[in-house]
């Protein structure tokens, strides 16, 4: 999963790199709405951004390159494959586990002027473009990053013009940082899930070839 947050950092940083963010003075914070409840908003951004992830594609292809990786494990012959199996199970669910933890740290992050800001862009065509980017980024994260579509730079220039959108920008730049805080959360989180779905495996394998 590192590897994962490791791409679509490089993704977004490249993107900030762009002429169309580099114009961007550093504005202050709007204040926050008090009576919205910013969380909501920091999850959708999460999920706009990264819907597009194929995560079981990721995890079938990091488990190829550790092929012995559960060799010479200790207990039943048969727990390498639970173990493979368990771990390809809970892939279907890091996507929305992700984005719990994502979007609760955009919401520490950003007023709710600005994550309003944000969604603009990410509910319309440039987020669907910058959806797919995203995922390409998090398959391929050693590629040279690609220049942002051009309906991205549109609507960027777009949120330039409002003080909430330059700051949504202005702190998109240090994306890495807020995907970086949480990066060991999601990791334990995952763990734990995966061991447990291991545990209830290799228990029913128990009762049903050695008599547990």
């Amino acid at each position: 999963m590192n590897r994962l947050v490791a791409g679509l950092a490089l993704f977004l940083a490249a993107v900030a790199a762009t002429p169309a963010w580099a114009a961007t003075a550093a504005a202050p914070a709007p204040a926050t709405s008090a009576a919205i409840d910013p969380v909501p908003l920091g999850v959708e951004t999460a999920h706009l951004m990264f819907k597009d992830i194929d995560f079981r594609a990721s995890i079938t292809s990091h488990l190829e390159s550790l092929d012995h990786a559960f060799d010479g494990m200790p207990g039943r012959p048969e727990w390498n494959q639970l173990m493979r199996d368990s771990l390809l199970e809970e892939a279907d669910h890091i996507g929305p586990m992700m984005e719990r933890f994502i979007g609760r740290a955009f919401a520490r992050s950003y007023s709710v002027d600005e994550l309003n800001a944000g969604l603009t862009l990410l509910r319309g065509p440039a987020g669907e473009a910058m959806a797919q980017e995203i995922a390409r980024a998090a398959a391929h994260p050693s590629d040279l990053p690609q220049p942002e579509p051009a309906i991205v730079q549109t609507e960027m220039r777009r949120l330039l013009r409002t003080p909430a959108g330059r700051s949504w920008l202005e702190k998109m730049k240090n994306i890495e940082t807020t995907l970086g805080s949480v990066t060991n959360d999601m990791v334990a989180s995952f763990t734990l899930e995966w061991l447990q779905t291991f545990l209830v495996r290799a228990r029913a394998n128990e009762v049903a070839n050695h008599g547990g």
